[in-house]
């Protein structure tokens, strides 16, 4: 009759005890194997840093970014708005919007250093 009451149905559909023992076992290895993978963790840490650092070059130099996104940079800080940030949000904002490939060029553009290998 409602959404709330759909929400608090009892599940209609659920796994056998057998599937959900091994479906827990395979979340295991999983987490074990691949998420928590010392080569996985390591390549997050560096994609980690260069958001980082691109954060941080954009942010001292807008100018560095993409012609519509650097003006808009310029011109919220010219103008002091009463938003918290708001330059910050336009950086953000560009960096989100990058593909892995071009984040990583980017980087390597702005900062001579290559953390991670070309995307492809």
């Amino acid at each position: 009759s409602s959404v709330g009451a759909v929400r608090n149905a009892a599940a209609l559909v659920l796994f056998s005890a057998e599937m959900r023992e091994q479906s827990k076992g395979l979340k295991v290895f999983l987490k074990q194997k691949l998420y928590r993978h010392p080569q996985v963790v390591h390549t997050m840490d560096m994609a980690q840093q260069v958001v980082r650092d691109l954060f941080a070059a954009y942010s001292s130099s807008p100018d560095e970014m993409q012609f519509g996104f650097a003006a808009r940079s310029l011109e919220v800080q010219a103008k002091k708005s009463t938003e918290q940030h708001p330059a910050q949000r336009i950086v953000a904002d560009y960096i989100a919007g990058m593909t892995d490939r071009f984040a990583v060029r980017e980087h390597t553009r702005l900062t001579g250093l290559k953390l991670l290998p070309s995307v492809t």
